[in-house]
């Protein structure tokens, strides 16, 4: 029973290293139902400044006060995630949903920039889509019509004969 020491046989420890560099990517699932009601809409937000915390000041795994588990997040690996979901849920959407979240994005645009080019894309796919939508469900025909019609307010009415016209078309995407 003596005092150990590097002299005997001792039985080496293992355990894993990775080089460094080396890419992770964590995925979580939360089964939302089981969750508290505050936390349904923001367990996400948690979990993301809890890996925060961990990635600023704790490490993940063995060995962290030595240099072990250090990693730091990849932001631009972040953002190409970010915007394959923002892909995958503007695909996911009904045909109608994204023509009326395009216009809304062409209108934006348009105030954002102070324009009012009334043949430019937003006029374009205004004009398109008062002839498509004609065939959408009522709740996408309304939504459309009163957008074109806030587009107009904005852009400004075409002259007379072509007023009518257009009045006409947004009054049929109404019955």
């Amino acid at each position: 029973d003596a005092t150990p020491g590097d002299f005997g046989q001792p039985k080496p420890v293992f355990f894993l290293t990775l080089p460094e560099k080396s890419g992770f990517e964590f995925h979580v699932r939360c089964d939302t139902g089981r969750l508290p009601p505050a936390l349904r809409d923001t367990w996400r937000d948690l979990l993301e400044a809890a890996f925060g915390y961990a990635f600023d000041w704790l490490g993940f795994g063995a060995k962290t006060a030595v240099g072990y588990g250090q990693m730091q997040r990849d932001q631009d690996r972040i953002d190409q995630l970010a915007e394959e979901q923002r892909q995958a849920e503007i695909a996911a959407q009904p045909e109608e949903e994204r023509e009326l979240n395009h216009l809304r994005q062409l209108l934006a645009e348009e105030k954002a920039k102070n324009r009012k080019d009334k043949s430019g894309p937003l006029m374009t796919k205004m004009t398109g889509l008062l002839t498509v939508g004609q065939g959408w469900d009522r709740s996408y025909r309304l939504q459309l019509a009163d957008l074109v019609e806030e587009a107009y307010g904005y852009l400004g009415w075409p002259k007379k004969d072509k007023k009518a016209k257009r009045q006409a078309e947004i009054a049929a995407l109404r019955r």
